[in-house]
């Protein structure tokens, strides 16, 4: 059985946008070296997680499967690899 959220996610990640989480996180935490850089920024993956934590708890492992499953992979692209 497939069971799917519905819009949870993306009503989440607005709240995190007005609140201005990830503009927040990047301030105060240092991008990765320029050899393991990613499409995602330090922010969007910390506010990803706590959304994957949230809206369908899923393993380190997991959660890029689960991450290309909701709306979040159209509001927040990342390179394949990257999730």
């Amino acid at each position: 059985m497939q069971t799917r959220e519905f819009g949870a996610s993306a009503l989440f990640y607005s709240l995190a946008q007005e609140l201005g989480l990830i503009e927040l996180i990047d301030a105060h935490v240092p991008p990765a070296p320029p050899q393991r850089r990613t499409s995602l920024s330090v922010g969007h993956y910390l506010v990803l997680a706590a959304l994957n934590r949230v809206v369908w708890p899923k393993s380190k492992r997991a959660f890029a499967e689960w991450y290309q499953d909701t709306v979040l992979a159209r509001l927040v692209p990342a390179s394949p690899g990257t999730s």
